[in-house]
C-alpha cells in the first residue's frame, strides 16, 4: 500500500488537498495530513477534524510562531525542528509528500525527503498572482534565489513565507501541480523547470453548486441594503500578515476605498474582511472614519458565497476568492492602482481599475453592471481555460500524477 503525507497549515489549503486524498484512498493509498498550524499559526485542524483522514499535529510546543519570531529566533527555531521532521518521515514511512508551499517548516520537509529518496510535489493551493518587476528588480529576484541556493537554512529563516514559487525552491520537488497552462507558463519564464511542472486544476471546484439566493433578502435585511439596491462585495486581504505592506498602508487602503464610496451613494458595499485582519483594530478605524450607511463591515458573519449571491460584482486586489466569483458567474473589478506590488490578470474578464479614477468612473456609469456582466459573458470561458484546467476532474488528475511518482 502506497502511503501518502500532507503537510497543510490553512483551511483553504486543507480543503484543496482533502479531494485529492479521497481520491488516493480510492486508490488504495493510505494517506495521512500533518497539521504544522502549532508552529505557523494556522487553522487547517479545524478542517481536518471534519474530514475522514488521519492527521498528526506538527510536535512544536513553542509559546511564539514562526511568524511572530525575529530572525535569529526563527533561525534557531528552524534548526531545532529539523530532528522533529525527521522523526515524523521516519515514523510515517511515506513515499510521496504533498505540500503547498515549500517555506519554513515545508522546505524542511522537501530537504529531509529529499536526502533519504522520498519523492515530493508541490501543490498551488490559491489563485495566480502575479509581481510587477522592472528590470532592477528581475535581476535583484535571480541574484536573490542564487543566494537561496548557497545559503539555503539562513535564507529559509531570512526569505520567510514565499507566496510565489522561486525557481530555487521548486526545481527541488519532483512534481509540481498547478491550477492551469497560464500558470505554467507564468513560472517558466521566471526559471522554474517546464518538465516538472502539470496543470491539474483546483479540487475546489470539482464539485460546487451555483450560488444559493434563498437568504439573500434576510442577508439584505440584516445589513439594511434595499432589496434591489446594487451591492460590489470587496474582499480583503492581510496584507500587513503577508508582509506585503505595513498596518498603517493596509488601513490606508482600506480608508481610501471607504471615502471613494462616500462619494458613490447609490451604490453599497460590502467589506468583508479576511480570516488574518485584526477585526478589532478595523472595527475601531471604521468608527473613526465616520462609516457611510452604504458601506458595510463583515467578519464571519455571512460565507463569502451568501455574500457573492447579493452582489453585482467583487471587487479585489488578489483574493483568490476571484476565481471563485468567475466560476460562480459574479463580475470582477481588480483594484491595480493600490501600492500593492501584487496582482492578478484576470482581464478581459474582469474589468482592471488602473486609477481611482477608473474605478470613479465605471462605477458613476448607470449600466455599469450590466457591462461588467458582457465582459464575464464575452470572456470567461477563455479566463477559466487558462487558469483552472480540467474543471470538475481536478483532485482525480493530481492523484494520477501523484501515483506516477510511486
Amino acid at each position: 500500500m502506497a502511503r501518502i503525507l500532507i503537510t497543510t497549515n490553512a483551511k483553504n489549503r486543507a480543503k484543496v488537498f482533502i479531494p485529492i486524498a479521497d481520491k488516493l484512498n480510492e486508490m488504495g493509498c493510505k494517506v495521512t495530513f500533518i497539521s504544522l498550524d502549532s508552529i505557523l499559526d494556522g487553522d487547517a485542524t479545524t478542517v481536518l477534524k471534519t474530514s475522514s483522514h488521519p492527521y498528526l499535529g506538527f510536535p512544536y510546543e513553542g509559546e511564539k510562531s514562526l511568524l511572530e519570531m525575529e530572525r535569529s529566533e526563527r533561525f534557531s527555531t528552524l534548526k531545532s525542528v529539523i530532528p522533529l521532521v525527521k522523526e515524523i518521515l521516519k515514523n510515517t514511512n511515506p513515499d510521496v509528500i504533498l505540500l503547498g508551499a515549500a517555506s519554513y517548516v515545508e522546505d524542511i520537509f522537501i530537504e529531509q525527503a529529499n536526502e533519504i529518496g522520498i519523492k515530493t510535489v508541490l501543490m498551488q493551493d490559491g489563485l495566480r498572482i502575479e509581481q510587477r518587476k522592472n528590470t532592477a528588480q528581475q535581476v535583484k529576484s535571480w541574484i536573490q534565489d542564487k543566494f537561496c541556493m548557497l545559503v539555503n537554512e539562513w535564507s529559509r529563516a531570512i526569505k520567510g513565507v514565499s507566496y510565489f514559487f522561486s525557481p530555487f525552491q521548486t526545481n527541488r520537488v519532483d512534481k509540481i501541480l498547478l491550477f492551469g497552462n497560464g500558470e505554467i507558463e507564468q513560472f517558466a519564464r521566471q526559471g522554474v523547470l517546464r518538465e516538472k511542472m502539470v496543470a491539474v486544476g483546483n479540487p475546489l471546484y470539482d464539485s460546487f453548486t451555483p450560488l444559493a439566493t434563498d437568504r439573500t433578502s434576510k442577508i439584505r435585511e440584516f445589513l439594511g441594503i434595499p432589496p434591489k439596491k446594487p451591492v460590489i462585495l470587496f474582499g480583503m486581504q492581510c496584507f500587513n500578515k503577508h508582509n506585503v505592506l505595513s498596518l498603517d498602508d493596509e488601513l490606508k487602503l482600506a480608508e481610501n476605498l471607504i471615502n471613494l464610496f462616500k462619494t458613490i451613494q447609490d451604490i453599497d458595499l460590502i467589506f468583508k474582511l479576511h480570516p488574518d485582519n485584526n477585526h478589532d483594530i478595523y472595527k475601531e478605524n471604521f468608527i473613526k472614519w465616520d462609516l457611510p450607511e452604504n458601506v458595510h463591515l463583515v467578519k464571519d458573519e455571512f460565507t463569502p458565497r451568501e455574500l457573492l449571491a447579493i452582489s453585482s460584482a467583487f471587487a479585489t486586489v488578489y483574493s483568490t476568492m476571484a476565481l471563485e466569483s468567475l466560476v460562480l458567474e459574479v463580475p470582477v473589478i481588480t483594484l491595480d492602482y493600490t501600492n500593492v506590488n501584487c496582482h492578478l490578470n484576470l482581464e478581459p474578464a474582469a474589468f482592471s481599475a488602473k486609477s481611482e479614477d477608473d474605478l470613479v468612473k465605471l462605477l458613476k456609469q448607470d449600466n455599469w453592471a450590466e457591462e461588467l456582466k458582457q465582459k464575464l459573458d464575452l470572456h470567461r470561458d477563455e479566463i477559466l481555460d487558462r487558469e483552472l484546467s480540467n474543471l470538475g476532474f481536478a483532485s482525480e488528475k493530481a492523484a494520477e500524477e501523484i501515483m506516477k511518482l510511486i
